[in-house]
């Protein structure tokens, strides 16, 4: 029998509106560079420098013989530190020289974000411990599709009778963090701003890598969240679940999102406030973005991570639609749970992903849901 929380997830958080390559090859000798990345490194000169991303060859995963989240989150966290102790000492040396900059150890992935010189870069892909070394590349930011109004506000609620669940089981999110990963939050919003945990490491900006009091670098994030948590001040319901709480972290802006901080926020979300000894992670987070290459897994172990941790990871199967096949990552991870949309007809929209998962031939999305002609 389900208990609260899992009836809320399938239920409320689980219908949340949407809206919305990397092949990773360890040699004998050493690493390898992204294709991508080797065509840039080829004509670079020998100052120019490179964004990237060092993926280690030994990728940590969570135990998963015990319940305990604090020994769970510990293991991972000191095996992963463990496993970049040489590479980092490497690093930290070559950064005295002016050869690297900006170096950031992930925890949720055993990987290392950096700028480098292309001496740099090819001395690292040839290391043993190293995987693949691949550009720091860009995810477009999916558009927000702004209609001429004609739909009667709300109907998206009651057509997964989401109105229905408060009514008969007095459930509307209560007990619930949710996470939001997209362009940040404006809080000053009041069918919002009351949901906001409000602690000091509630809102990571994962752009600059700094905890500060909640915006939004575009409206994106201000609005998946209202579709999740906001209220009613208006007097008109806009969230699926307006009991619960809300976090955010920012690592998209009007251009997009980079790898690098994603998987910042992504490494943010297990553990926000940095102390393993609380569990303050999100019940479920919430991911309305995505490439439109379906087969990169670059960030499938994070997402492992997450599930193994007890986070509920929610994608936007994409927006690349009509055609099969199109469904987007990571929302192709078979431990993603991807979303599609749906039309007021319960049509499947025009522009929605469809699957199946070229990473493992299952069927994708999982659930699709209204996810066009949405007010929030």
């Amino acid at each position: 029998m389900m208990d609260r929380k899992q009836l809320l997830w399938a239920q409320s958080v689980g219908l949340i509106l949407l809206l919305i390559g990397l092949f990773w090859n360890v040699s004998a000798t050493g690493g390898t560079l992204g294709a991508g990345l080797q065509n840039k490194v080829s004509s670079m000169g020998p100052d120019d420098v490179a964004e990237v991303i060092v993926v280690m060859a030994n990728q940590p995963g969570v135990i998963q013989n015990t319940s305990d989240r604090y020994l769970k989150l510990t293991t991972l966290n000191s095996e992963t530190a463990q496993a970049q102790t040489a590479i980092m000492a490497y690093l930290t040396a070559q950064q005295q020289t002016g050869m690297v900059s900006g170096i950031h150890p992930y925890r949720i992935v055993n990987a290392i974000s950096m700028t480098a010189t292309r001496d740099i870069i090819e001395t690292i892909a040839a290391r043993a411990d190293v995987n693949v070394v691949v550009e720091n590349s860009i995810i477009p930011l999916p558009p927000i599709r702004i209609s001429a109004g004609t739909l009667a506000a709300g109907w998206n609620i009651s057509k997964i009778r989401a109105d229905e669940v408060w009514a008969s089981y007095n459930i509307r999110g209560d007990g619930i963090v949710v996470g939001s990963l997209d362009t940040g939050v404006d809080n000053t919003h009041p069918d919002i701003s009351g949901q906001f945990r409000g602690g000091p490491r509630d809102f990571y900006d994962a752009v600059d890598n700094v905890f500060v009091a909640p915006f939004d670098r575009h409206g994106h994030g201000t609005h998946t969240v209202g579709t999740m948590v906001g209220q009613d001040k208006s007097g008109v319901p806009i969230g699926v679940a307006p009991g619960a709480k809300w976090i955010a972290a920012g690592a998209f802006t009007s251009g997009g999102g980079t790898s690098a901080a994603i998987l910042r926020a992504m490494d943010y979300m297990v553990d926000p406030d940095g102390d393993p000894n609380t569990d303050d992670a999100p019940d479920v987070v919430n991911n309305s973005w995505g490439s439109d290459n379906g087969s990169s897994e670059t960030f499938r172990p994070a997402i492992q991570n997450w599930v193994s941790l007890g986070i509920f990871p929610m994608f936007a199967n994409g927006n690349a639609g009509p055609n099969p096949g199109t469904v987007g990552s990571p929302a192709s991870s078979p431990e993603a749970f991807g979303i599609g949309s749906t039309t007021e007809a319960d049509g499947i929209s025009s522009f929605s992903s469809r699957g199946p998962s070229p990473i493992t031939g299952e069927i994708k999305p999982e659930v699709s849901a209204p996810g066009a002609d949405i007010r929030s």
